[in-house]
């Protein structure tokens, strides 16, 4: 029996040194990097004299750019993302680019990277056999890495998918066998090596997909699968690879991790040097220069579909935060953010990110730093926003707590809401308390009080404790996790405090306290109160025990239901603020108002459209049709379903002569449908101002339709002088 209770001992001190030594993975982020990519991919133009406001409001590190390419009269011939085309170029093709980057002073966009893949021409065709092809294309690689290292970028991303007609895949028709086309894709990936490390030898390049793509793990496949060519293109480029070169596995499968033990389990398949796809003599480069990161796909959070991560805890902003920390937490650095239909380069609200999904850069840089969460704690106690949860926090005296089951032998203590262990003692003191006349004291030995809390994964908890102690007492605060089952589990993840100064003596009463996230696996939390003492003589006092649960101060519970709401009540129009270009980089102008098209009722016409910059109603920027003396109208395609009721209005102003309407019409794919259902708005006068206002109140979806389509009319213009403008046009779900 005193064999057992002994090694029981030692395995509650084992954890308690183990918590104290702390995580082998850290759980403090600020040194990983965020990166921002999508459809709202930005171009070095875009950022000169606007980069010092996006640094201040965006949450990232760094951007994943593109580059255009020119020739020597400026005229675009390609781009960054489409270098595996036929052509030469000459060195100077990105030097435009890069004159735009060196305006840029940046101070927190430290980490950009230029965008590249297995993309060229649509119609392009290539041969792994055509030296001619891969000598331009290994020339275009070298540009970008040399435009990389000229405008201060960290490196290349390269994306294996591919957008033209090329293929990863073994063509058995083409007339030679597999292990000879897959030598000759190892000879293009020495080539392109060769060519980017000759300008940019210690670029950094981050793949979306490297060895984590789906079956590159099973070379027997290779010849039957699309990518099957792939692994010989990457230990092409291991081969080559400098010293200081480093490449990133930026696992695309992260898109649909939903736990910390996803991410971890794929971190060590990436790091594994054994993977069958790396070539024995790859191996040592491999592990030491191969790292890995993981992508996050936004839209995955804000569109319900068979890919959707679900809420946790009815907080969709909480799936992504514990997805983005997890993802930072296993990532040797890099983590980047892609999103396809939202932007972060506007604050029009049917465009960005933060209106669609409230708080989502606060998520982000608290899932950097979950600790800075503490910064607000003083004021949410004092508000009364959190619940403090520990049992007997002033250690009062009462009936004594009975023994909690566990496997490791904690007993009843003479402290109520608290277990014991060890052979020293404890008991209440109704003399020596902080700010109460009661506290705990420990003498006589070695003594820890515990307590248990039901926790689940994913959860953020602070703990807090007064201390102070008399002779050699050595008071320590520390937190442990154990199964549902009170098994002991994860601790490497545990943490210890002392006294400020380290485990000493003081006659002060002194704050300790720890910050942590359950880890996975982890069903409950071991808060415990540990004193080793050596005379009898000697004691320690804990006063004031506090337990906050944080994850109600990074968002409020409920945000799923609450933000799907605000999704369906935003304005469905698209550039209803009629901006210049394609701004926004998700769809393409047409005619002159981007996302918008022209409808001319009646031809010919003699008038023209145009974005006027100086004539706005809410902003700078309008649609402007003048000297039209015929009828026209401007139109938008809205995706809607029957029976959803709609609000639509826009505002309007005239110039001499001409006439202005708002009205809505229907579609059924693109066909006009339903004629006798639509509706007409008339114009009324804004107080104060020239502008109008046209709403149409309700109007409900018929059957078979899936379009509405607002229709800007304007006609009887005399002149070129007569000028007609519509903004802020809004398409609304009507409550």
């Amino acid at each position: 029996m005193e064999y057992g209770i002994r090694m029981k001992l030692a395995a509650v001190m084992g954890v308690i040194v183990l918590i104290s030594s702390g995580s082998v993975r850290s759980a403090d982020h600020t040194g990983r990097k965020i990166i921002q990519c999508g459809w709202d991919q930005r171009r070095p133009e875009q950022l000169a004299g606007i980069y010092q406001d996006l640094e201040k409001r965006l949450p990232f590190d760094g951007l994943i750019l593109s580059f255009t390419a020119r020739d020597v009269s400026g005229k675009k011939i390609g781009s960054s993302e489409r270098l595996w085309q036929r052509g030469k170029w000459a060195d100077t093709v990105f030097d435009r680019d890069i004159e735009f980057m060196k305006q840029c002073q940046f101070t927190k966009f430290k980490h950009n990277f230029i965008l590249t893949g297995a993309t060229g021409n649509r119609s392009e065709t290539a041969d792994w056999f055509d030296d001619e092809f891969w000598g331009d294309v290994a020339s275009h690689m070298r540009l970008a890495a040399r435009a990389a290292f000229r405008s201060g970028c960290r490196g290349l991303v390269f994306d294996a998918e591919t957008y033209s007609k090329f293929r990863w895949a073994y063509r058995p028709d083409s007339g030679k066998s597999f292990q000879l086309t897959s030598d000759q894709a190892r000879l293009r990936g020495r080539q392109i090596m060769k060519a980017v490390k000759s300008e940019y030898p210690n670029a950094t390049i981050l793949f979306y997909w490297f060895l984590t793509m789906s079956g590159l793990s099973s070379p027997d496949a290779f010849p039957k699968i699309a990518y099957g060519l792939y692994p010989a293109f990457i230990n092409g480029l291991l081969d080559e690879m400098p010293p200081e070169m480093t490449l990133i596995d930026g696992c695309e499968n992260g898109y649909w991790y939903k736990n910390k033990a996803s991410f971890l389990n794929s971190y060590q398949k990436i790091r594994s040097a054994s993977n069958p796809a790396v070539s024995p003599e790859n191996r040592k480069k491999f592990r030491r220069q191969v790292l890995a990161g993981f992508g996050i796909y936004l839209d995955s959070h804000i569109i319900r579909s068979g890919y959707s991560v679900p809420p946790v805890n009815g907080s969709q902003l909480r799936a992504f935060r514990y997805q983005l920390t997890n993802a930072l937490e296993a990532a040797d650095e890099y983590v980047w953010l892609y999103g396809e239909r939202r932007t972060w380069f506007s604050d029009e609200e049917s465009r960005s990110w933060e209106t669609t999904f409230p708080g989502v850069v606060r998520a982000i840089e608290l899932s950097r730093n979950p600790a800075g969460i503490l910064d607000e704690l003083p004021a949410a106690v004092s508000a009364g926003k959190l619940k403090n949860l520990a049992r007997n926090p002033e250690f009062e005296d009462g009936q004594s707590s009975k023994t909690e089951k566990n496997d490791l032998g904690f007993t009843s203590s003479r402290v109520p809401g608290f277990a014991q262990f060890g052979k020293g003692k404890a008991a209440v003191d109704k003399n020596t308390g902080s700010d109460s006349p009661t506290s705990v004291v420990m003498l006589g030995g070695s003594v820890t009080l515990i307590q248990t809390l039901n926790v689940k994964e994913g959860q953020s908890y602070y703990v807090r404790i007064k201390a102070r102690s008399e002779g050699q007492g050595e008071p320590r605060l520390s937190i442990g996790w154990q199964t549902a089952q009170s098994t002991w589990c994860c601790q490497d993840c545990g943490k210890s405090a002392f006294p400020a100064g380290g485990p000493r003596p003081s006659a002060n009463w002194q704050p300790l306290s720890v910050f942590s996230q359950v880890p996975a696996g982890a069903g409950k939390l071991v808060v415990m109160l540990s004193s080793r003492n050596r005379p009898p003589s000697e004691r320690v006092w804990f006063d004031k025990l506090e337990i906050f649960q944080l994850d109600d101060l990074y968002e409020k519970p409920d945000t799923a239901k609450t933000m799907m709401r605000a999704i369906r009540r935003q304005n469905k129009v698209r550039n209803g603020e009629f901006r210049n270009g394609a701004s926004d980089g998700l769809v393409k102008p047409v005619k002159t108002f981007p996302s918008f098209w022209v409808w001319n009722e009646k031809q010919p016409v003699s008038g023209f459209y145009s974005i006027d910059g100086t004539t706005g109603f809410g902003s700078s920027q309008s649609a402007k049709v003048a000297g039209m003396d015929k009828q026209a109208s401007i139109c938008q395609y809205i995706a809607v379903k029957p029976g959803e009721k709609y609000q639509i209005s826009v505002y309007g102003k005239i110039r001499g002569n001409g006439k202005i309407s708002l009205s809505v019409g229907w579609m059924n794919k693109y066909k006009w449908t339903a004629r006798g259902s639509g509706k007409r708005a008339e114009f009324k006068p804004v107080p104060g101002s020239d502008w109008q206002q046209a709403v149409i109140p309700c109007v409900e979806v018929p059957q078979n339709v899936n379009q509405l389509i607002p229709v800007l009319s304007v006609s009887g213009q005399k002149s070129p002088d007569d000028a007609a403008w519509f903004d802020k046009l809004e398409v609304r779900l009507a409550d």
